[in-house]
This record gives C-alpha cells, sequence and structure tokens, in this order.
C-alpha cells in the first residue's frame, strides 16, 4: 500500500469474496465477509481512498471499530 501511496493518486481496493480471501480461509464466496472485512480495514488503515464491497454496513463497522482501538478511543 505504501508504494501506491508514493504515486499521489487515490487508491481504490476491491477485496470483497475474492478468490485470495479463499485460498486464504478455504471458505466459499458467500461465507468471506470477515475476511473481506479484515482485508477493507488493512486497506483504510494503510491509506485506500475508496473501497468496494458487497456489504457496506459491516466494511463501515469494521474500519470504525479498528479506528476506534488504533486511535485509544474509550467504548
Amino acid at each position: 500500500m505504501s508504494d501506491l501511496r508514493n504515486l499521489g493518486k487515490p487508491i481504490l481496493f476491491g477485496p470483497s469474496r475474492k478468490a485470495f480471501l479463499g485460498r486464504i480461509t478455504g471458505r466459499e464466496p458467500d461465507d468471506r465477509a470477515f475476511g473481506t472485512a479484515a482485508a477493507v480495514t488493512m486497506a483504510v488503515l494503510g491509506g485506500a481512498h475508496v473501497v468496494r464491497v458487497h456489504d457496506v454496513s459491516g466494511a463501515m463497522d469494521a474500519v470504525r471499530v479498528a479506528h476506534a482501538v488504533a486511535g485509544g478511543i474509550e467504548c
């Protein structure tokens, strides 16, 4: 991600249900929500500007929680 950020252009990341998640988790496409959420969270924390997902609300929750934890926000 840092190499892409160095280009100075917006970064679009679209991991939703992709095959690499299946290779990592062994899960079928319809059962890759948690893998997608993890990949999206890492991408956003790494500097992605836009993400493409099937489950928008789940991805938003994952990113919000990660931001809160990374920022030390008390719940």
